[in-house]
């Protein structure tokens, strides 16, 4: 099932912390500023600490995408919208910046036709997220919930992905 841009778009966050956040007063946006849209609720939103939040542009789970499974979006926001080509995403709390993932148009991020990106298991923090090596497009991408182990991740170091040929990529002893 084809989804019209943007009524696909999410992201989610996931609360690596040991304490439980709010996100009320988040401030989503892009780079430069030109989209920005604050978090507002009448009720504190909280992520618990290894929790996953979903926000997303469209909560309709019949016109926001096909996963084999609605898209269930706990926050929809607008005027923020997430470029297919490239793009920045950055979250903050008044001045500080909490994480910023920036993508460009396949020439090192993976560019899906269609589906989602998406941030291997092993990778979710705020630092991994930058790196482009820890992104895929094998669009098993499992908004609200983990996601899979990337096949095109090096996982143990060795120098080979599950998709060059490692065998066994919890062991870095065993190359194929």
């Amino acid at each position: 099932k084809t989804i019209p841009d943007p009524d696909g778009e999410w992201f989610e966050i996931r609360n690596n912390s040991t304490n439980p956040i709010t996100l009320n007063g988040l401030i989503i946006s892009d780079e430069d500023g030109e989209e920005v849209h604050v978090v507002n609720s009448e009720s504190e939103i909280v992520v618990n600490t290894g929790a996953y939040f979903v926000m997303g542009i469209n909560s309709d789970t019949s016109t926001n995408g096909d996963y084999g499974y609605p898209v269930v979006i706990d926050y929809e926001y607008d005027t923020v919208r997430l470029s297919n080509e490239s793009d920045t995403l950055v979250l903050q709390m008044g001045d500080v910046i909490i994480d910023s993932v920036m993508w460009d148009d396949g020439t090192t991020m993976p560019d899906p036709n269609g589906s989602s990106m998406q941030l291997d298991i092993d990778f979710t923090d705020a630092n991994s997220n930058d790196n482009h090596l820890f992104w895929c497009d094998e669009d098993t991408s499992s908004p609200g919930v983990a996601n899979a182990l990337c096949s095109t991740v090096d996982h143990d170091g060795d120098g080979q992905s599950p998709v060059a040929g490692d065998c066994d990529d919890s062991n870095s002893e065993r190359d194929t």
